[in-house]
């Protein structure tokens, strides 16, 4: 009993902190036990998911509204999303140069492995991605969870409501949809409060199913993934940080640490969100208008970590089959990864249906994928927290961006 109350006076991230090693210690010793509690993390998920449909499409637009302008929120709309494909860009670039700099494929003879015809898929394509936007209807996104439908749905909302030529009406709208959001923000704190005993289930769970073993039967390609995320968390993103919003965010990143472990136990951004929102709000220093604004729209588009990842599978596998990648290959690898990791849902395991795609596009057997299948859950947490401090990182760039501008205009 004192050790319970002692956890419980415990700031959340030491509880979260508490709750992985002990999944570690009951999945490895208990996995039978492990196996039954997974229903706990499953339920806690389930909470999460079903708002964050709503909180999306609220935040967007009252984030939008509040900003009063619709040139004021093309410039800042547009410098969220170029800043996002810029920060792709960068993470799959230091994929390329690392997975060339080590070559952890090579030696692996995955030539012996019987693989099969690939599977037809359909090709990717700018036409189909945009068109993919359009919903056919507005309830299919909630019902479908479809994230990129819900932002656009979102996006061009608000901008309608801010093309509304009465002011009354406009505030009107703007206090409905702010209140919508509080309402949802205040049951996600509700949620937010199971979050160790929720990670604790899905963990535990985990590491049950596949032990630790994996991790060392493909250590090299494991190690050079891990660095290479490490390599563009703590490096890159910063690095743009200081050129573009003159911020230093190292120590932002270590208030935000228990949304980034919250990240890493549930290996979903778009779990993810409704705490990240709180959070930045709350300890970030991050206007609350931008935060609902430039949060949303990462934890759809932006997947650095994902990117990252997908890349260096690629050239994992034809490094493995002795496949020689021209330059013009790699950039097609490049050009391809960045549209499929735009689409990507920010959800445990996501990554690997889009690798089907890239797979295809660059004519390796899909069936490939599953030679890594079995490290792939555990690298998903890793890059999963990259992504979402990407999009943390981001935020923090447009506010400082933000503030500058209001600045501008009071002196």
């Amino acid at each position: 009993m004192r050790l319970l109350r002692f956890y419980f006076t415990l700031k959340m991230e030491y509880q979260i902190l508490f709750a992985i090693v002990a999944a570690l210690v009951v999945g490895i010793n208990f996995p039978a036990f492990s196996q039954d509690i997974k229903i706990v993390g499953t339920l806690y998920l389930g909470l999460l998911k079903f708002i964050i449909a709503p909180l999306l499409f609220f935040s967007i637009i009252s984030s939008i509204v509040g900003i009063g302008s619709i040139r004021e929120m093309g410039k800042l709309g547009g410098m969220t999303f170029g800043i996002y494909m810029v920060t792709t860009v960068f993470a799959i670039s230091v994929s390329i140069v690392m997975m060339n700099l080590f070559s952890p494929g090579t030696g692996i003879d995955l030539h012996a492995q019987s693989f099969t015809a690939a599977k037809e898929v359909e090709p990717l394509s700018l036409g189909a991605f945009l068109s993919g936007l359009i919903p056919k209807n507005v309830i299919t996104p909630f019902v479908e969870g479809n994230m990129m439908q819900l932002v656009f749905m979102s996006i061009a909302f608000a901008l309608a409501i801010l093309a509304i030529a009465d002011e009354a009406g406009r505030e009107r709208l703007y206090i409905s949809s702010q209140t919508i959001t509080d309402v949802v923000l205040k049951f996600t704190q509700w949620i937010i409060a199971l979050t160790p005993i929720g990670i604790f289930g899905l963990i535990a769970a985990i590491v049950a199913k596949y032990g630790l073993a994996p991790m060392l039967d493909l250590w090299k390609f494991v190690l050079v993934v891990l660095g290479s995320l490490g390599f563009h968390l703590l490096v890159t993103l910063p690095l743009l940080a200081w050129l573009i919003g003159k911020i230093n965010v190292y120590g932002y990143l270590v208030r935000m640490k228990n949304v980034i472990l919250f990240a890493f136990s549930t290996a979903s951004s778009s779990a993810t969100l409704p705490l990240n929102m709180s959070e930045n709000i709350k300890k970030g220093g991050v206007h609350k208008r931008i935060a609902e604004l430039v949060l949303p729209i990462g934890s759809t588009v932006n997947m650095d970590g994902t990117a990252l990842y997908q890349a260096a599978v690629a050239l994992f596998v034809a490094q493995g089959m002795g496949i020689d990648l021209s330059v013009m290959q790699q950039l097609t690898i490049a050009l391809t990864v960045v549209l499929a990791s735009v689409g990507a849902a920010g959800i445990p395991g996501a990554g690997i249906v889009m690798l089907t795609t890239v797979f295809a596009t660059i004519g390796l057997p899909l069936e490939a994928i599953g030679v890594i299948m079995l490290v792939d859950r555990f690298l998903d947490m890793f890059r999963t927290a990259v992504n979402v401090s990407g999009d943390m990182i981001v935020t923090k760039i447009i506010n400082a961006v933000y503030e500058r501008d209001i600045k501008k205009r009071r002196s």
